[in-house]
């Protein structure tokens, strides 16, 4: 079965924190989900890289207010797995 993964964030965030937390809920879907992470590949000069995601992974930002309503909804869903945190 194909996989579909999705991060969504508070437009309201700086960079840094937006990039910290894409980073954090990407590691937990990682471990949560068998057969996100690839196997490790090589590049055109022979170069090994570790465990490359085989799923798009697209990073999409809301209002802060959307964020618990996505939530909810997600989590109504048979078969979808929510990773979440908040501030």
């Amino acid at each position: 079965m194909e996989k579909k993964c999705v991060i969504v964030l508070d437009q309201d965030l700086p960079v840094g924190l937006l990039a910290n937390s894409s980073a954090v809920l990407a590691l937990t879907l990682g471990k949560e989900i068998d057969g996100i992470l690839g196997n490790d590949i090589k590049d055109g000069s022979g170069e090994t890289h570790k465990g490359i995601t085989n799923t798009v992974l697209p990073i999409l930002k809301t209002k802060k207010a959307n964020l618990t309503i996505i939530r909810e909804r997600a989590n109504s869903l048979d078969g979808v797995v929510v990773v979440d945190f908040s501030d």
